[in-house]
């Protein structure tokens, strides 16, 4: 290739008119390199536009968007010397022969270079995306789609210090689904399954914004509540446990309600997030199982309940593997 001066000059002497006049005069083999050299400048100017959004969208891993900075520059200067070669090649010198090493660098140099930069970032949201997707599941339940026991405590950790710093009151529901044993037995898994997933799809449309939903295992359910005193948060309880006996269909179909019973208490203050929480989630589970020991179908405060175990909890056998429903003497 010519160097820059003397194409200016060449430009200068001919004047671009009479280089664009050219045009018809040109074999097939230069209008073909003419047009693939530009089409390869456009196809560069596209793959740095990509790399421009992706820099940005990974604007916070620091080494992938220095990276994706890096190739920008270097397409944009392989579009502008594509371009330039195309001009320098087919216009300015058109009696010159296009050599096999440019047709050569052109194939295995130039074309390939947009094309890789495109397939390259595309193969990097693929791998985000597929980590997010990894790291989404990690943390919800695949039956229900709430989150699960580790996704409701790294979300309910930061969400009780967001309370904190606005001096904001929260508390812990704990829901239990009432007879869920004899669901499975009398109508099998398929049929609690649909129970399981009809609770947390009829939670989910009473819920607050803001507040959280996870399963913590089996027929177990936690709900986070900001910004609520416990006799707020009771209310709330109230809604949902009323709405699900209204809205979850039981397997028999025959008028019998899918019902549960929860255990209401505060998210104490005075102790790291982590403290706080398994303090109230124990009395929110002996609040829980309180109701289940009156009656079922009803919300019990923990400050209101007789959360003392039954000293039926310290004689032999009935050790942490025993079922806690023979231990208490209902079912649960």
């Amino acid at each position: 290739m010519l160097p820059l001066r003397v194409v200016r000059l060449a430009i200068s002497s001919a004047g671009p008119l009479k280089a664009i006049m050219r045009l018809p005069d040109l074999s097939a083999a230069d209008i073909a390199y003419l047009v693939l050299r530009l089409a390869v400048s456009g196809l560069a100017a596209v793959a740095v536009a990509v790399s421009l959004r992706y820099a940005w969208s990974a604007r916070r891993d620091h080494a992938r968007r220095r990276l994706a900075g890096a190739g920008c520059v270097l397409l944009a200067a392989a579009g502008i010397l594509s371009a330039y070669d195309a001009v320098d090649n087919a216009l300015l010198r058109p009696h010159d022969p296009i050599t096999l090493a440019s047709w050569l660098w052109f194939l295995l140099f130039d074309l390939p270079m947009p094309v890789w930069a495109m397939l390259l970032i595309a193969a990097w949201r693929q791998r985000d995306q597929a980590l997010m997707e990894l790291s989404r599941l990690s943390v919800t339940d695949q039956l229900t789609g709430a989150l699960n026991r580790r996704g409701f405590l790294d979300r309910a950790m930061p969400a009780i210090a967001q309370s904190r710093r606005f001096a904001q009151p929260s508390a812990l529901i704990m829901f239990d689904i009432d007879r869920f044993k004899a669901i499975n037995d009398e109508f099998g898994h398929a049929a609690g399954d649909d129970v399981l997933k009809g609770l947390v799809a009829a939670l989910a449309v009473q819920m607050r914004p803001g507040d959280l939903l996870g399963r913590l295992g089996g027929e177990e359910f936690a709900v986070f509540v900001h910004d609520s005193t416990v006799p707020a948060a009771a209310t709330v309880a109230e809604r949902l446990r009323s709405h699900v006996r209204s809205a979850v269909a039981h397997p028999a179909g025959d008028g019998r309600a899918v019902t549960v019973s929860g255990g209401v208490a505060s998210i104490p203050g005075g102790l790291e997030p982590e403290a706080a929480f398994a303090l109230a989630l124990t009395s929110a589970d002996e609040a829980l199982y309180a109701a289940k020991h009156g009656g079922r179908d009803q919300i019990v405060l923990a400050q209101a309940a007789d959360v003392t175990r039954p000293a039926a909890i310290a004689e032999p056998g009935a050790g942490p593997d025993k079922d806690r429903s023979e231990v208490l003497g209902y079912q649960v």
